[in-house]
């Protein structure tokens, strides 16, 4: 999936909440800025959008599947 450089950071944490290491690997920490657009939270961290995008796309694709299992409804035996 293609990330938005003009997203903000707290869209693409709750779309992917596997990139906040990513994000943090940047210097950008999610809590402080979740209300800018990546783009400007990379501007305000003086690192290269293109380099974080590249980075958060392949940290999605190697994000294992979420188990979307109702366990109200799975057998105990």
């Amino acid at each position: 999936m293609k990330i938005d450089p003009s997203k903000t950071i707290k869209e693409i944490v709750a779309a992917a909440p596997g990139s906040i290491p990513i994000l943090r690997k940047f210097g950008i920490d999610h809590d402080g800025v979740h209300d800018r657009s990546l783009d400007l939270a990379c501007q305000a961290a003086n690192v290269s959008v293109d380099d974080l995008v590249h980075s958060l796309e392949q940290g999605r694709q190697q994000q294992p599947p979420t188990d979307t299992s109702s366990w109200k409804e799975a057998s105990l035996s």
